[in-house]
Parts: structure tokens; C-alpha cells; sequence
């Protein structure tokens, strides 16, 4: 009995010696994004015992709500984001985070690319031919930034129709409520393979498959329009606590089954240094000032 009791006494306090750190992320908890950061966390967890990361989502603004509550958390928190969370204080200074309260993790991936799908257009060619052209995207984020690009690109009518996630955009796209969306690679294909939308083109410098970049379509200003994906925390996390868990999620970051999830969404998983990260996170803010 005494040693059953033991066992019992020795479990709780190890329970009760983990801490649980969220990572919130601020988009569709559907996306292959989402389900990338939760292999993070599920080989984090595998690989230690003093902290438990779980999965939270907090949508909405643009990804000001959730970068709002890491920053206000009385706990350790951290931030799953990505080049959104330096593109809406561009575009909405008074309605935004303020990027100097969040500092670095972990960089897991980057340059993965954005694409314009619609049912109606299949090349930027058949883009330029529409009087008006109505683009799904999330207000504040590197989809807005994509589809202003194509404002100033085009001689016709865009407009831009707010939806809280790409994959409603895209779901109203296919329906024919709106005449395309911006998506992700991962996300895209699925609709693309079954006959029920087409790539009209890509951001970044390459070419996926048969699917042209807008540069290589004559649209300028796409090729640094790419989404990088982050874990970050507030600047109030002491700098030993950031490097502990920089050095359990880089590593977390870079296991196959992790890779594998960014491949498949053409985004490169390469590991960096902490001071390779911070000098990274500071040279993509300074570029989206």
C-alpha cells in the first residue's frame, strides 16, 4: 500500500513540477500551418518533462488579439505567428500590436509562398482582363499585403472582402461569392487537383510545380511576399528563460515530421542560431516598417 501510495505522491508532483506554456496562434486551427506548430509541440513534450506546451487559438484582428495575450499573460506564453504579425501595424497602426513587445523564439520555417486562386481566372493574363475582381483576404495580414500589390499592379477595379481565415475566403471562392482568394500552397492543392479552382499565380522567386510566379507574369513586388513562421514571446520573458525554450523548440522544430509539414507547403526548414533568429526577426520588422 505504502508503495502504491509512493507512485501515486510521485506522479502528482511531477504533474505538478511541469508548466504549462501555451503557444496561441492567431489563424485557422485547420490549416497545415496549425497542424505543423502542433508537431512542434507534440515532439517539445516528447523530449522533456519541466514544461508542457499545448495548442491555443485566439483569432480575430489580424493576429492583434492573440499577440495581445501573450503580451498581457501574468504567465509564460508564447506566440506562434508569422510575417502577418509584422504586416498589420503597416496597414493599421491604430488598430494593431506593437511589434517592439514581442521578442524571437524560434524561427521554423521560411519563404513559404502565397497564392491567388479563383474558379474564374487561370493566369494573370485572364487577372488583367476583369473590370472588378473581389479578393477573400485576412485584414492585416501578408494576404492583404499580396492582394494591395495587386491593386497597384493592375488597371482594374480590386476589391478587398474580409474574411477571419484564408479557408473561409477560400470556401466562399469555390461557391462563387467572390472571384478568388489568397491561400497557401498545402491548402490550395487539394481544391486545385479536384478541378474546382485554379493557381493564377505565386509570390515568392520559384515556380511550384506547373504553377507561375506573378513576377515571372509581369506583377512586381511579389518575390519578398512570403509568409516566415515564428514562435515568439514577450519582450517581459527573461532572456535565460527564451534560450532554454529556444534550445527545446529549435530542435523540436527540426524533426521530420515537422519538416515534412513545411515542405509540403513549400516553405524551408533550416535551423539558426539564437542570434541568428533575433538578427532574422529584426531584419524582416525593419523591411515591413
Amino acid at each position: 500500500m505504502k508503495y502504491i501510495i509512493s507512485i501515486v505522491l510521485m506522479f502528482f508532483s511531477n504533474a505538478y513540477a511541469s508548466q504549462v506554456v501555451p503557444i496561441v496562434w492567431p489563424f485557422s486551427p485547420g490549416s497545415n500551418q496549425a497542424n505543423a506548430i502542433r508537431k512542434v509541440i507534440e515532439n517539445a513534450n516528447a523530449s522533456q518533462s519541466k514544461y508542457v506546451f499545448v495548442f491555443e487559438n485566439k483569432p480575430g484582428a489580424g493576429g492583434s488579439i492573440a499577440v495581445n495575450h501573450v503580451i498581457q499573460s501574468s504567465t509564460p506564453a508564447l506566440l506562434a505567428t508569422t510575417t502577418s504579425f509584422f504586416v498589420r501595424p503597416r496597414y493599421y497602426p491604430n488598430q494593431s500590436h506593437d511589434v517592439n513587445a514581442i521578442q524571437p523564439v524560434v524561427i521554423m520555417a521560411t519563404n513559404g509562398p502565397l497564392v491567388l486562386m479563383s474558379t474564374k481566372m487561370t493566369s494573370v493574363e485572364e487577372l488583367k482582363k476583369k473590370s472588378s475582381i473581389r479578393i477573400g483576404i485576412i485584414q492585416g495580414s501578408i494576404t492583404e499585403s499580396l492582394a494591395r500589390t495587386l491593386q497597384k499592379n493592375l488597371n482594374n477595379d480590386v476589391v478587398l472582402v474580409p474574411y477571419q481565415g484564408t479557408i473561409n475566403a477560400t470556401s466562399d471562392m469555390i461557391g462563387g461569392h467572390i472571384d478568388a482568394s489568397i491561400e497557401f500552397i498545402k491548402d490550395a492543392l487539394p481544391f486545385v487537383e479536384a478541378n474546382r479552382a485554379n493557381i493564377v499565380g505565386i509570390t515568392g522567386n520559384s515556380a511550384v510545380d506547373k504553377h507561375k510566379t506573378f513576377e515571372s507574369q509581369g506583377i512586381k513586388d511579389t518575390t519578398e511576399i512570403v509568409n516566415n513562421y515564428y514562435i515568439a514571446a514577450s519582450v517581459k520573458m527573461s532572456e535565460s528563460l527564451v534560450k532554454e525554450l529556444y534550445e527545446i523548440l529549435s530542435i523540436a522544430a527540426q524533426q521530420q515530421n515537422v519538416v515534412d509539414f513545411w515542405k509540403s507547403d513549400s516553405a524551408i526548414s533550416t535551423k539558426r542560431s539564437y542570434r541568428e533568429t533575433v538578427e532574422f526577426w529584426n531584419n524582416t520588422k525593419n523591411y515591413w516598417k
